[in-house]
């Protein structure tokens, strides 16, 4: 329980101000970030390394976490993305909402 409200916390921490940053907290350590789907992927750089570009019904999971939104920008290295326009995280029973965000 601590886990969920802790998680909770963070995805809400920064969201009354337009622009929500997840911080390390929210994310599920060590698993990576899996494409479900999008129209249209771009890669840059090693495939290990590089960086990979989402764009268009953006949907990908990691762990019990599902991120939707219209284009992602994925830093494989870092295990991280950048998620822009009509931004969705789920996990469990919360959601939150955002027109750009830092996962």
């Amino acid at each position: 329980m601590h886990r969920v409200l802790l998680r909770f916390l963070c995805l809400f921490a920064l969201s009354g101000i337009g622009f929500v940053a997840l911080s390390p907290c929210s994310l599920v350590a060590g698993e990576p970030i899996r494409l479900v789907y999008a129209d249209s992927l771009v890669g840059m750089g090693p495939t290990n390394s590089g960086v990979r570009e989402f764009i268009g019904n953006v949907h990908f999971t990691q762990g019990d976490v599902t991120v939707l939104c219209d284009r992602a920008v994925h830093y494989v290295s870092e295990n991280r993305a950048d998620l822009f326009g009509n931004v969705i995280v789920r996990q469990g029973a919360l959601e939150l909402t955002a027109p750009v965000a830092k996962y």
